[in-house]
């Protein structure tokens, strides 16, 4: 019966592997006192050396509300698990105006692209209508193609008639004057110009069309500005601003945090875990509620390069939120217990890793070496040099 408190005990309370060894002499010693056989003794001790064997890593519990995801292997349990939000945005306000709509309250749902704010915009509607009818008249001006019908017909025209005066010309010499067929050469040129105008009359109008629509855009997109919108799916956690108010380019307007992704900092220490075994490992959440055990998975994202005066090491991960209606699993502030599982197994360090430097530094063989093959006459000369006397 005391063997199996003892066993219990030391199971249920992992030591660091620096008190190991004390550990097993006190369970030891401790089941001999009791009167227990020596060697029960040593088979609970050993008992005891498999577990911390393990360094402290056991297998994930069932928990409901799972992930659904499946097995994973062995993991190590982090200390001071903190659990924060994975964003928290102050949503500005774009352009300087009043304030004329607040959608959205203080520690309400919002999805991202929701609106939540909206600023004064009459003065641009009227701009707006404005530019709307000067795109229709440019676009008028440019369905309209009697000019350049009219220019066509006049160059046809000046054509035909130089065509009968040279021929008339051709066939008697004389019959028609020089002076006229210039006249009817520079008319047909003239109408080449008025067809050539009335052309760049045309590009000209499907520019203005194309500019009446630059115009549109930019005050639709000043439009869209006057609108602030959350950019993370989340929570609003403040609104700095009342509808009426007068608000700056730049000024926040509402505070919204992100709740489809939690991050967890947590600290590890380097002989259970080292860093390098941690990074981008996968890692369950676990925290009690009202209706039992819940889990969530998530990735370790980063970890710090600097470690802290204990021999930890600070470490961030990220994990995916479930939502059940309006009620998010996984809040900030929550106590959670989080498990690194990584893919590699860490073994536990050896009595010779846990020896000093100074005793496991290997000996400078080329120089014993060197030592054994000096000759007596040598060490007394360096005796005698530094002041000494070389021994008889």
């Amino acid at each position: 019966m005391i063997v199996s408190i003892v066993f219990r005990f030391v199971c249920s309370h992992p030591l660091p592997r620096c008190a190991t060894f004390e550990a097993i002499r006190w369970v030891e010693s401790g089941v001999v006192a009791c009167g227990i056989p020596r060697k029960l003794g040593v088979l609970v001790a050993g008992g005891y050396l498999a577990m911390a064997a393990t360094g402290g890593t056991a297998e994930e519990p069932a928990a409901s509300g799972t992930d659904g995801g499946g097995p994973l292997p062995a993991g190590v349990v982090v200390e001071d698990s903190i659990v924060r939000f994975a964003q928290e945005i102050d949503v500005p306000a774009l352009e300087s105006g009043a304030l004329e709509e607040l959608r959205t309250r203080q520690n309400e749902s919002v999805q991202a692209g929701e609106l939540i704010a909206r600023q004064d915009a009459s003065s641009l509607l009227i701009r707006k209508r404005s530019a709307l009818l000067q795109r229709q008249a440019a676009q008028e001006q440019l369905s309209d193609d009697l000019d350049l019908q009219y220019a066509q017909a006049a160059r046809a025209e000046a054509n035909a008639e130089l065509e009968a005066n040279r021929g008339v010309y051709n066939e008697a010499s004389g019959a028609v004057p020089l002076s006229l067929l210039r006249k009817l050469r520079l008319a047909v040129e003239r109408a080449e110009l008025e067809v050539a105008r009335a052309e760049k009359k045309r590009r000209l109008a499907q520019i203005d069309v194309e500019l009446r629509a630059a115009d549109l855009d930019l005050i639709d997109n000043q439009l869209g500005r006057l609108e602030m919108t959350s950019p993370v799916t989340g929570v609003v956690l403040e609104a700095y601003a009342e509808p009426g108010e007068w608000v700056a380019a730049g000024d926040p307007v509402a505070r919204v945090a992100r709740l489809d992704r939690i991050l967890i900092h947590a600290l590890c220490s380097i002989e259970r875990l080292p860093p390098e075994h941690c990074r981008n490992q996968v890692v369950t959440v676990i925290w009690s509620t009202q209706e039992g055990r819940r889990v969530l998975r998530g990735r370790v994202t980063s970890v710090d390069p600097e470690l802290l005066g204990d021999g930890r090491y600070r470490l961030h991960a990220e994990v995916e939120n479930r939502r059940e209606g309006e009620r998010w699993w996984l809040l900030p502030g929550t106590e959670v217990q989080m498990t690194v599982h990584p893919v590699q197994a860490v073994s536990p360090p050896t009595a010779a890793d846990q020896a000093s430097p100074a005793a496991t530094k290997p000996a400078n063989r080329p120089a014993a070496k060197q030592a054994e093959r000096r000759t007596p006459s040598d060490r007394g000369n360096r005796l005698r040099a530094a002041g000494g006397f070389a021994p008889r």
